[in-house]
């Protein structure tokens, strides 16, 4: 005899399918996604590519590459389509390349290059983000997501913004 699970219906959702709209409802999807690209950078383009352009910026769907030399800078623009390609699952729409430090020698040698420090936010912010990221399950996903989010809050305040949470 079969079970009926009618009357008990569990409704459970994806976790992209929760996230996505607080993300965009916070106005750092994009944020995360840049994040999560640069995290995946090697494993996406491996050597030597990854070695000779790094991600410097994702606005609106376009992707600046800094590139290390004006030979790579040659090199990649015959491989631009394949590069766009690799990114698509990030929303990256477009792909532009420039001259440009290689970010990711400084997760390699932070000695050299420390990444600059965040000025501390307030307490209703840090209590707004743990309160928001509080449910996610996964400690990489939660982490990109708080980091994404103090990186929002510390930009309105440098634009004077207050009303942060509409």
């Amino acid at each position: 005899m079969p079970t009926v699970w009618r009357s008990q219906e569990i409704h459970v959702k994806k976790l992209s399918g929760v996230l996505s709209p607080l993300l965009t409802h916070l106005g750092i999807d994009e944020a995360v996604r840049f994040e999560g690209m640069k995290e995946e950078w090697a494993r996406l383009f491996g050597e030597p590519l990854s070695l000779h352009m790094w991600p410097s910026s994702l606005k609106r769907g376009e992707l600046l590459i800094h590139v290390d030399s004006p030979l790579w800078l040659h090199q990649l623009s015959f491989l631009k389509a394949d590069i766009l390609k690799k990114l698509h699952h990030f929303n990256v729409r477009e792909i532009r390349f420039r001259l440009g430090r290689i970010g990711h020698l400084a997760k390699i040698r932070p000695s050299l290059d420390p990444e600059p420090e965040e000025p501390p936010l307030d307490m209703d912010s840090l209590g707004y983000i743990e309160e928001t990221t509080d449910g996610i399950q996964d400690p990489e996903l939660r982490d990109c997501v708080r980091k994404a989010m103090r990186k929002y809050f510390n930009g309105m305040k440098d634009r004077g913004d207050t009303d942060k949470k509409s």
